[in-house]
């Protein structure tokens, strides 16, 4: 299994599992909402124009917890639009999009919008050794 299939596996099991995003409290959207928001956690949140590159005070302090592969914030984001480049995507269109995630309280299209174009660099930073843990957290 490649880490694409298996990243897919893990939503559906998170899906599956899922006790906080269910049809009773979120219609019909329930299992978007509980992949954007559930399994996919504050990802958003390390990608350009995300709400975590703007904590300037904590950017370059040591990670001695060890995720992250030991890197500060700083490192890290610096590795995630390192990989935003390889999987040719543009950070430019990433940052619009989470424009527009913003300005949309955070609907679920918007979500949805971010997650097409940012999925490759999940999986390509999984593929790197980063646990969904360091993504998400």
């Amino acid at each position: 299994m490649n880490m694409r299939e298996q990243i897919e596996k893990e939503i559906e099991d998170s899906i599956a599992n899922e006790k906080w995003y269910t049809e009773a409290r979120y219609g019909s959207d329930w299992k978007r909402k509980a992949r954007a928001c559930g399994y996919f956690n504050n990802f958003y949140g390390n990608l350009p124009g995300g709400y975590r590159r703007n904590y300037e005070n904590i950017l370059d302090l040591p990670n001695e917890e060890g995720h992250r592969k030991g890197q500060t914030l700083r490192e890290f984001f610096q590795e995630i639009d390192t990989t935003i480049t390889e999987s040719r995507t543009n950070p430019s269109i990433v940052e619009e999009l989470q424009t527009r995630l913003k300005e949309s309280g955070d609907s679920l299209n918007a979500f949805d919008s971010v997650l097409e174009v940012a999925f490759p660099v999940y999986v390509r930073m999984r593929e790197k050794g980063y646990t969904k843990f360091d993504l998400t957290a």
